[in-house]
């Protein structure tokens, strides 16, 4: 089940940040963006935070962990799995409309997992 967690957490990283590569051939891109943030720059901002700058990264690389656990014959710890819902659960709670449903499954899966 951990393995398919892993696999599944990166799954989902790499769906967020594929699908933004629409501002990658934004003038923007090349830029930095500094304060205040109105106008472009706020525009500038959306486009960093939705993707680089969002948790897609850190979850791809919790996906690869758990995955390179999982293929060493080992478990992830419990805390991984119950610490990735509670964070869903709050993102869910603020962004009930977001993408954070996807990776309530893994999450669940690497609790089972230890479980089981």
């Amino acid at each position: 089940m951990a393995e398919v967690a892993g696999y599944w957490l990166i799954a989902v990283a790499a769906i967020h940040l594929l699908s933004g590569t629409r501002w990658v051939d934004r003038p923007g891109f090349r830029r930095t963006v500094p304060p205040p943030w109105e106008g472009d720059g706020l525009r500038l901002q959306r486009d960093f935070w939705s993707q680089i700058g969002s948790f897609a990264v850190p979850l791809g690389l919790v996906g690869g962990l758990v995955t390179w656990i999982a293929h060493r014959g080992s478990e992830a710890p419990l805390w991984v799995g119950v610490l990735l819902l509670a964070w869903l659960v709050a993102a869910i709670a603020r962004v009930p409309r977001g993408g954070f449903w996807l990776a309530v499954v893994p999450a669940v899966l690497l609790i089972l997992d230890r479980a089981a």
